[in-house]
C-alpha cells in the first residue's frame, strides 16, 4: 500500500502537492533489519539486503546496531525535492505513511483517529539522509 501511495502525495489535503505518478518512477520504500528471520518473512522486493549492500564487517556492525528493530528507507520522488520547499519534502513520507496506515486499517482520517499515529511519528527514530532545501 505504501509503495503505491508514496508517489502521489497528499491527495486528501488540498494545500499539499499532488504529483502525476508518471513523474515519480524513482520513488520507493524498502525496509531493513538486523534480524535475518524477520527479513526472510518479508517480500524480498521490499527488503534492503544489508549483507549484499555492505562489506561483511560493515554489514555485521549494522545488523548488530539495528538488532530486531525494523527501519524504513524512503526515497521520495526526485521531482518533489527539486520543486518543493524543505517542509514539503520532510512531510511527504510522513503523510503517505499515515494515509497508507489509515487506508490499510480502514480508519477514519479525522484528527482524533490518527492522534496515536501523529504522536508515534513525532517520536520516531528518524535519520535525514540529505539536506532539507531552504
Amino acid at each position: 500500500v505504501l509503495n503505491h501511495a508514496m508517489p502521489g502525495a497528499a491527495v486528501v489535503q488540498e494545500h499539499m502537492v499532488e504529483t502525476h505518478p508518471a513523474l515519480t518512477e524513482d520513488c520507493y520504500v524498502k525496509v531493513f533489519t538486523g534480524d535475518d528471520e524477520m527479513a526472510d518473512d518479508l517480500e524480498p522486493q521490499f527488503v534492503l539486503n544489508v549483507d549484499k549492500l555492505f562489506p561483511a564487517k560493515m554489514a555485521a556492525q549494522l545488523k548488530t546496531a539495528v538488532g530486531k528493530s525494523m527501519w524504513q528507507a524512503v526515497h521520495i520522488p526526485t521531482t518533489v525535492s527539486r520543486t518543493c520547499d524543505g517542509g514539503t519534502t520532510s512531510r511527504w513520507s510522513a503523510m503517505q505513511i499515515g494515509m497508507s496506515f489509515i487506508g490499510a486499517y480502514k480508519m477514519c482520517a479525522g484528527e482524533a483517529a490518527v492522534a496515536d499515529l501523529a504522536f508515534a511519528a513525532k517520536h520516531a527514530g528518524v535519520i535525514q539522509m540529505a539536506d532539507i532545501l531552504p
